[in-house]
């Protein structure tokens, strides 16, 4: 993954947010979370696609920077997100960040047929 695979949403915007320093073990891991967050954004608002290219303003990038962050964070929850209901713990079939990310389950466009 590159930095320009994404010129509108730095690295250094995602790791500032994060408190991550650059070059550290875990920046790896944050640049995995921008690249997701900004193809997510892209595919949400493909009307921001100009001559020059993907325009955003500040809070199309700092909305990008918030799903980077929310990607990284969930490093600690590779399963998904467990809840708790009068039966005890479940844990769903697919995590909702892959759905929203995947565009399936609940996200899935509409279709006819």
């Amino acid at each position: 993954m590159a930095e320009a695979d994404y010129p509108w949403l730095p690295l250094v915007d995602v790791l500032s947010h994060l408190g991550v320093p650059d070059g550290s073990a875990n920046a790896e891991a944050a640049e995995a979370a921008r690249v997701a967050a900004a193809a997510y954004v892209q595919r949400l608002r493909p009307d921001l696609i100009g001559p020059q290219g993907y325009v955003a303003d500040d809070a199309i990038r700092h909305g990008a920077v918030l799903v980077a962050a929310r990607l990284y964070a969930r490093r600690g929850s590779p399963v998904g997100v467990a809840s708790f209901g009068e039966f005890g713990a479940s844990v769903p079939r697919l995590d909702p960040d892959a759905e929203r990310l995947l565009g399936v389950g609940r996200y899935a466009g509409p279709q006819v047929g």
